[in-house]
């Protein structure tokens, strides 16, 4: 039997699923009309609100729900989740990986799923998982209503987040913009003036890194441009370096948001007989792939497990989720692996 959620009695009653959250939770003032409406629809659809019960009582205590952003094309969401999947067996547990898709549509980095959360706030309160951790969104724009039944069930949450931002929750930061700052600060050591940093949409945390860094230089012969591929086609991305290389010849460092970017540079690269890292030297992100090409890339490395063991450590440490205790941070910092490996 098909489970029945929020949007399908939003459907039977005709109103938003914002309007059947405020019902609901109670918080905010319903018209009485609306709420005979609501209240049909959740009583024709057979839609029940888990019960006030205290949390962790279930039967399931051995599951932590995983929430990731565009899973299918975020190969750093990839990575994360396999593992999140590895180190959550240490502490004897199994991870429910959730992905939720982003669009242009949904608003970029300023969308939250408030309804998909909503909804597995519910499911980790009536089977007792130990809590949620949540990767590639910020609860600066969590909708309030999604805040309260948070807190009313006492659902233990950790955020990952890849730069800073206002939270009211737990969270560890990863640092994608402190990955390029020290990319370009190494480059400009090697006496690179013309750089290059290419992005997918909504990585903007690496792109404010790569801007921050070269505006903290101040040099003047120092030039610097973003250029933003749809996607990590090989095709797109040897289209974005031949336009760069077309109006910029003297390019001569370039950082990307990641490994399999960087994989299809270095092959353009090579084809328009450029030398890495003599006349270009390029430098990926998440180490995934470049120590395996040819040249082998210098690479900012994400500490993964690192961030999988403190998420679920912090998750559950029942002290951190003590109400009013205040939200705890913590910065895990990624590494600039170097590599001036050559191919003659």
């Amino acid at each position: 039997m098909k489970k029945v959620t929020i949007r399908d009695v939003a459907k039977a009653a005709g109103v938003s699923t914002a309007t059947i959250s405020r019902a609901i939770s109670g918080k905010t003032k319903v018209s009485p009309e609306t709420m005979a409406i609501i209240e049909k629809a959740i009583r024709e659809t057979g839609y029940l609100e888990p019960e006030q019960v205290p949390f962790g009582s279930g039967q399931s205590e051995g599951q932590v729900y995983f929430v990731m952003k565009s899973l299918s094309s975020n190969k750093y969401a990839e990575l994360l989740n396999q593992s999140m999947i590895r180190v959550a067996e240490k502490f004897r547990l199994r991870v429910v990986s959730v992905n939720i898709e982003v669009d242009d549509e949904r608003n970029g980095d300023r969308y939250f799923p408030d309804d998909e959360i909503m909804e597995l706030v519910k499911e980790v309160v009536r089977i007792g998982a130990r809590g949620m951790i949540i990767s590639g969104f910020s609860d600066q724009w969590m909708a309030k209503e999604v805040k309260q039944l948070i807190l009313n069930h006492q659902v233990p949450i950790v955020f990952i987040n890849r730069s800073m931002t206002l939270n009211s929750f737990n969270r560890i930061l990863t640092g994608s913009d402190r990955g390029t700052y020290m990319a370009v600060q190494y480059l400009v050591r090697e006496g690179r003036r013309d750089l290059l940093m290419i992005q997918l949409p909504f990585h903007m945390g690496k792109t404010r890194g790569f801007v921050e860094a070269v505006s903290s230089l101040a040099m003047e012969d120092l030039n610097h441009r973003v250029m933003i591929a749809e996607n990590s086609d090989p095709g797109e991305i040897a289209r974005v370096i031949g336009e760069a290389l077309e109006e910029n010849p003297d390019t001569d460092g370039i950082i990307c948001c990641d490994d399999e970017i960087a994989a299809a540079a270095l092959r353009k690269l090579l084809m328009m007989g450029k030398k890495v890292p003599e006349d270009i030297d390029l430098i990926g992100y998440n180490d995934n792939l470049a120590p395996l090409l040819t040249p082998p890339l210098s690479s900012v490395r994400v500490p993964m497990n690192k961030i999988c063991e403190t998420a679920i450590e912090m998750l559950l440490d029942t002290r951190q989720h003590a109400p009013g205790e205040p939200a705890k941070t913590v910065l895990l910092d990624p590494q600039l692996i170097i590599r001036k490996d050559s191919v003659m």
